[in-house]
């Protein structure tokens, strides 16, 4: 449905939920970086070197 300006009702609608169609000036928090300990990267890598079995070695990989 428009009105006689030609805007839609619906549009209209949200920007009135959406406090006047400003965006949220809220910033999103930054994702921090893992970091992982010497000793598990060793064991993971004495794993990768163990793995002896078809495909088992790209099934650590993918984990």
């Amino acid at each position: 449905m428009t009105t006689g300006r030609g805007l839609v009702d619906d549009v209209r609608v949200d920007e009135r939920e959406n406090g006047g169609g400003r965006p949220d000036p809220e910033v999103e928090p930054k994702a921090r970086r893992r970091a992982f300990s010497p000793g598990y990267k060793l064991r993971i890598l004495a794993e990768y070197e163990a793995a002896t079995g078809p495909g088992a070695k790209g099934a650590i990989l993918r984990r």
